[in-house]
């Protein structure tokens, strides 16, 4: 197995689908040989029936229900424990990455990097439909990253990322439960020395807006992330500057 794709879902009723079939498409039209992981909390449509109907016509899916806490962090650690790949991908269930993406991340860590990172903002990446609040909490966030973790990385809030599976193990434990977990393990591998590349991606926004209530929590989530990696990186004492390499 070479390639393992996580996607944490909830009320993706309508995307799940599509999304998933055109991650098989891609990887198959490349002989990669892959699975995927759909890992989905307790939802309120029918995105349970759509996923167990598509499994029986596909051996490479695999479905799991999150029995532990719930949470999009929880979601991805648990996938992460059973994935049997040699590369963990962790993507969207609501097709705003592109798989064609992933086909290059995986050849650029074929050539030896721990970690393969997605850059929406650097020359050739692109995005659509970014709301405009999001983009400057994005960007502010990200600069304020940049300075505390002495990284050229100007996108790390990117949740689209490829690691070696053997890698992302060593970044336990694991503190984040929600979509914090983005942050943390990027921040990670930096922190602990890992080395990574960093490649252009696209983005395309289909979720709708997200409330001013549920930025809050997810902004103080990411701070505790935030505090904690550099808490871990102001200990270890690393020299981030072998990874500036990579950019």
């Amino acid at each position: 197995m070479k390639i393992s794709v996580i996607i944490p879902v909830y009320n993706e009723e309508i995307l799940i689908k599509s999304t998933i079939e055109n991650i098989h498409s891609s990887l198959n039209r490349f002989s990669i040989i892959h699975e995927i992981i759909v890992i989905y909390d307790t939802c309120q449509d029918n995105t349970e029936s759509v996923l167990k109907n598509l499994q029986k016509n596909h051996s490479y899916l695999t479905i799991e229900k999150n029995r532990g806490l719930k949470g999009f962090g929880n979601s991805i650690q648990h996938g992460i424990e059973i994935a049997l790949g040699e590369y963990v991908v962790l993507m969207m269930g609501d097709g705003c990455d592109d798989p064609e993406d992933l086909i290059r991340f995986y050849k650029k860590a074929e050539e030896g990097y721990d970690a393969v990172f997605g850059n929406r903002f650097m020359p050739g990446g692109s995005i659509i439909d970014y709301p405009l609040s999001k983009m400057l909490l994005n960007r502010l966030t990200n600069f304020i990253l940049c300075f505390l973790f002495f990284t050229k990385y100007s996108d790390t809030t990117n949740a689209f990322k490829l690691y070696r599976r053997n890698v992302i193990l060593k970044l336990k434990p694991y503190v984040s439960t929600h979509y914090n977990i983005t942050v943390e393990l990027p921040l990670k591998i930096l922190t602990r020395g890992f080395n990574f590349a960093v490649l252009p991606n696209s983005w395309k926004n289909r979720s709708g807006v997200i409330s001013g209530l549920k930025v809050t929590k997810l902004a103080n989530r990411y701070c505790f992330s935030i505090l904690y990696c550099l808490l871990e990186k102001l200990l270890l004492g690393l020299d981030y500057k072998k990874n500036e390499e990579n950019l």
